[in-house]
């Protein structure tokens, strides 16, 4: 080990550009491990927001066929006047609706972050 220590500090007295080389390849595979690294987070995450995004699609469309059955229902009944809510209800209805919303969208930006970032790590 000593001898390939002696040899390596002779050669790199009398090369400089190799341990300049040396060094510069070092730095690029450190790079290049982070960028790897990286690149599997923002795959993860994508997953996780398509996951979610699906996941509310998927809730979305239950809402819709509960909502048209309801409105099927109603009409059958004879009922063609909207629904009287009470005032809590309306609070209620109206609260979870801005979280719903709020929550989509946020999700959304997130998709859109983590497919812009993609595409442009494959370019």
């Amino acid at each position: 080990e000593r001898k390939i220590a002696n040899h390596r500090a002779e050669v790199d007295g009398k090369a400089p550009s190799a341990v300049r080389t040396r060094e510069e390849i070092a730095r690029a595979k450190k790079k290049l491990e982070l960028a790897t690294k990286q690149l599997e987070r923002y795959a993860a995450d994508a997953e996780t927001s398509a996951a979610d995004a699906a996941r509310l699609e998927r809730d979305l469309r239950n809402v819709e066929a509960a909502e048209a059955a309801f409105e099927r229902e109603l009409e059958k009944k004879g009922k063609k006047a909207a629904l009287d809510l009470g005032e809590a209800q309306m609070r209620e209805y109206n609260k979870k609706k801005e979280e719903a919303g709020a929550k989509t969208f946020k999700l959304r930006q997130e998709r859109e972050g983590l497919a812009n970032a993609l595409q442009a790590d494959d370019e």
